[in-house]
């Protein structure tokens, strides 16, 4: 898969989060609120790697599909992440 296609499935990932929710998804990548609305809308074209590995690695740890691009350390995501429809 290449950057560009893994870019575009953690985009369409979070752009299924319904609004209300954005602030559980900061929270637990600590990602700030106002990136995840900017890269959400298309503000920002091209976040750094971390955060969109962070993304990934939460979105997968959530759907419970444990599928990563690539492996991120420990020092990026958080434990105590929320239950799937919390």
């Amino acid at each position: 898969m290449s950057e560009l296609q893994f870019f575009d499935r953690v985009l369409a990932r979070l752009r299924a989060v319904p609004y209300t929710d954005l602030q559980i998804v900061a929270d637990a990548t600590h990602v700030s609120l106002s990136n995840l609305r900017k890269i959400r809308y298309g503000e920002v074209k091209n976040p750094g790697v971390q955060t969109v590995q962070a993304l990934d690695d939460y979105f997968a740890r959530i759907d419970g599909t444990g599928e990563h691009f690539s492996q991120i350390s420990e020092s990026i995501h958080s434990p105590d992440l929320p239950a799937k429809g919390s």
